[in-house]
């Protein structure tokens, strides 16, 4: 009973965290992308904040950003292909990935993809599920063979989201919450 209350109150603690330290992109502060553009925070309680973002699309092209003190970062993503797959490293040394499967490629689209616990449980379990490493996979310079499908991340951010349903309701986060954005 112990073990489980512990697991509880981890993932009560990190569904507080996703309430208010990632972004919604709704802040009329942030600047506007030229093209189109993928924002987001990365934070794993508090924001990561003056680190490098790292964007690598699926032919192999990557970008890089520096998240402000807040954590945000963004990019221009025009010319390049998705699915997207995103890494930063955290205060601990850990690196942490997102995926943006699905994102919007029209001229002045805006798009998000955060980086945290939950997003880098999601991506590296998509890549673990194939017998895949995603760390291997994001530092080679090849195309990304068989990526990530937006249908099997939204099935897996669904089963997280059932295993934390408790949680959620405990801390009333919404039904429509979004584990990547």
């Amino acid at each position: 009973m112990r073990g489980k209350n512990f697991f509880i109150i981890l993932f009560m603690a990190l569904a507080i965290f996703l309430q208010v330290g990632c972004s919604s992109g709704d802040d009329p502060d942030d600047p506007v992308v030229i093209g189109t553009g993928l924002k987001g925070t990365a934070a794993t309680g508090s924001a990561i904040a003056h680190t490098t973002v790292h964007l690598r699309d699926r032919n192999g092209n990557r970008k890089t950003d520096e998240t402000d003190g807040l954590g945000k970062y963004e990019f221009d993503v025009k010319g390049l292909t998705p699915p997207f797959i995103l890494r930063t490293t955290a205060q601990d040394g850990r690196q942490l990935f997102s995926v943006a499967t699905n994102p919007d490629m029209n001229e002045g689209a805006e798009n998000i993809a955060n980086l945290h616990p939950f997003t880098d449980v999601i991506s590296r379990n998509w890549f673990r599920s194939r017998g895949r490493n995603i760390e291997t996979e994001f530092d080679d310079g090849n195309a990304i063979t068989n990526p990530p499908v937006n249908d099997e991340i939204v099935a897996l951010i669904t089963a997280i989201k059932n295993l934390l349903a408790v949680a959620f309701q405990a801390f009333n986060v919404p039904d429509n919450f979004n584990l990547i954005k």
